[in-house]
């Protein structure tokens, strides 16, 4: 009997070891767990060699893999590498060659080869820029079609790759047969351009409504301006929204038609140097949206002498982190500054000391420029006729809110019958005898504010 029991746990001792194997293999072996057999997919880029110069940066696309990726530079003091979800962004530091490993959550690589050349010497007289061809626009992704009239010749290379180069000449371009360069093969070109005759400057405009039609997405730099003289420099880079001016030397404005409206409208990228104070522009007249919605605009330009500007409407419309002096502005000619400052939500700088004798429209000037918060009860209002939104929604604290009212009241050439847009602005007591003047004396409907004995 004893010996029966002893077989049935032995069997049943059998039993529970199998079971128990049979578990274990399972966990161990799970074709769907084991990453021995999983699908695992081949990290792909979309380029594995790539030329640049200093300063230039690009993009690699990583085009299959297992997620979780980050990069690494064999030589981080030539290139700076980055990774943000699929994207591999490369900034060249100096010249030199590394490679740089992606990799996967799955232990997957893939390597890039970069070389850095140089830096291309551009002491010359030409107009250089520099294109990048499969960006969107018109022409195939080999090619760029140059916005520029007159009669000029071309000079191109490939950017980190000097031998693959051409020139062409043009002769009476207009705009109606802007010629497309097909360069052969993707990449990033540097673009010369010189005047066949000196006395006959050839020009450069992209339309302010058709720029991403074209090839403006296409232009990345402007690395220098040359001796060219500018026939004119309306709508010159308009809607180029991956475009920045690098070029330390400065345009020749002497011949121009004083135009320069929308020169950098939607220039999104524009962050320019220190050159820009340079710049003559003192026979302009036209600057309407001359920096209009330039997000990365920042450059001290107070040094401008603007005694000839007239139509200076939304100059920093949109201008977020614009946030520099004008006090020496002149604008003692300006007819238009509606929408000036309109969405600068970065800028606050006295500008009390402007003279406006000849201006007609403030409409919108501020409006929702949230950090403006000065007083500008010392402008003189006498010509004004439009002052719809000036005030709407911008920074103004009762403080310089009261002072402004209290400056326009007590200036006897300050107009009659004005409307004017205050929304979100609160006056205090300080400011409250001058607002009755303003309402009731001189008869202005100003809508929006609020009264608040205290103050904000």
């Amino acid at each position: 009997m004893k010996k029966n029991n002893n077989r049935k746990l032995s069997v049943l001792w059998s039993l529970l070891c199998l079971f128990f194997f049979v578990m274990l293999f399972n966990s161990c072996y799970n074709n769907e767990k084991d990453p021995v057999y999983e699908n695992l997919k081949e990290l792909v880029v979309s380029n594995a060699a790539v030329n640049l110069e200093y300063g230039d940066s690009t993009t690699v696309t990583i085009s299959q893999g297992n997620g979780g990726y980050e990069a690494v530079a064999e030589d981080n003091s030539i290139a700076e590498v980055s990774v943000l979800s699929t994207t591999v962004k490369i900034k060249a530091l100096k010249s030199g060659s590394t490679n740089i490993t992606v990799r996967d959550q799955k232990g997957k690589t893939q390597n890039i080869v970069v070389a850095v050349a140089a830096p291309v010497n551009i002491e010359t007289n030409e107009f250089i820029t520099v294109w990048k061809t499969d960006n969107e626009g018109t022409s195939n992704s080999t090619s760029v079609t140059l916005p520029v009239s007159g009669s000029y010749i071309v000079k191109w290379e490939e950017v980190g790759k000097s031998s693959h180069k051409g020139q062409e000449e043009y002769s009476d371009i207009t705009s109606a047969n802007y010629p497309t360069i097909d360069f052969g093969s993707v990449g990033m070109y540097r673009v010369r351009i010189t005047a066949k005759d000196a006395e006959k400057p050839f020009g450069f405009i992209f339309d302010t409504y058709s720029a991403p039609a074209l090839d403006g997405l296409k232009l990345i730099r402007v690395e220098r301006w040359g001796v060219n003289k500018w026939p004119s420099a309306a709508s010159m880079f308009a809607q180029c929204r991956n475009m920045d001016v690098t070029a330390t030397d400065v345009p020749d404005f002497s011949a121009c038609d004083g135009k320069m409206y929308n020169m950098f409208y939607h220039c999104e990228n524009l962050v320019g140097n220190n050159s820009f104070a340079k710049w003559n522009v003192s026979m302009m007249w036209h600057m309407n949206e001359l920096f209009a919605y330039c997000y990365k605009f920042n450059q001290n330009i107070n040094a401008w002498n603007t005694k000839g500007g007239y139509l200076m409407s939304a100059i920093f419309k949109g201008c977020t982190v614009f946030n520099q002096p004008l006090d020496n502005w002149n604008l003692k000619n300006a007819a238009n500054l509606s929408g000036f400052f309109e969405n600068a939500t970065s800028f606050n700088q006295d500008i009390s000391s402007w003279e406006l004798p000849n201006a007609e429209n403030l409409s919108y000037m501020f409006n929702h420029a949230t950090a403006f918060n000065q007083n500008i009860g010392s402008w003189t209002l006498e010509k004004v006729t439009n002052m719809e939104e000036m005030l709407t929604n911008c920074g103004m604290k009762s403080k310089n809110y009261d002072a402004t009212l209290k400056g326009w009241a007590e200036n006897a050439k300050t107009p009659n019958n004005m409307k004017l847009g205050a929304n979100s602005l609160a006056y205090s007591s300080a400011g409250k005898d001058a607002h009755k003047i303003l309402t009731d004396t001189k008869g202005w409907t100003i809508t929006g504010d609020s009264y608040n004995a205290s103050g904000n």
